[in-house]
C-alpha cells in the first residue's frame, strides 16, 4: 500500500514539474508579429501583446505563445516545438548575447531572437540573419553528436 501510495506522489511530482515554466517573455513592441498569429478585423499590431513561455517536456523543448488584445483579455493560444537542444548562438555571439530559437507552429517557422538578459523577445526578419542563425544551429546539433560540421 506504501508503494503505491509512492507512485502516486511520484507521479503528481513528475505532472507539476512538467507543467512549470522555465522562462516568460514578451513580444518587443518593435517587432513584428510571428506569422503564426492574424489580427482580428480592425486591429493594429499596437493593440495586441505576445507573450512567450518556454517549457521542457519529454517531447522535448516547446513554446506556448499567447496574443492578448489591449484590455489584457487573451485572444489566441499556440504551441511550437523548438529545434534543437539548446539555445542558438552565432559567431557573432558575444557574453552569452544575443542567442536564438527557431520555433515552428502548426508548420510555420519563425526564427526568435533574445538580445539581452531580460524578458524581450524579437521577430528576426532579415533573410541573410535567419540564413546564419539555421547554419550555426545545424552546427551546434552535429556537434552536440559528436560530429564535424
Amino acid at each position: 500500500m506504501l508503494r503505491l501510495l509512492f507512485y502516486y506522489i511520484l507521479f503528481g511530482c513528475f505532472l507539476f514539474i512538467g507543467s512549470c515554466s522555465e522562462a516568460n517573455f514578451k513580444l518587443s513592441e518593435e517587432s513584428k508579429l510571428p506569422k503564426w498569429f492574424v489580427l482580428p478585423p480592425e486591429t493594429s499590431r499596437h493593440d495586441v501583446s505576445i507573450t512567450m513561455d518556454y517549457y521542457i517536456s519529454s517531447d522535448g523543448r516547446e513554446a506556448v505563445f499567447k496574443l492578448f488584445d489591449k484590455n489584457g483579455l487573451r485572444i489566441k493560444k499556440v504551441t511550437g516545438k523548438l529545434t534543437g537542444l539548446a539555445p542558438i548562438k552565432t559567431v557573432d555571439t558575444e557574453r552569452d548575447r544575443p542567442t536564438y530559437e527557431i520555433i515552428t507552429v502548426n508548420g510555420k517557422t519563425e526564427v526568435i531572437a533574445h538580445k539581452a538578459k531580460n524578458n524581450i523577445f524579437y521577430i528576426v526578419e532579415r533573410l541573410k540573419k535567419i540564413e546564419e542563425i539555421k547554419k550555426a544551429a545545424k552546427a551546434q546539433h552535429e556537434k552536440s553528436r559528436g560530429q564535424t560540421p
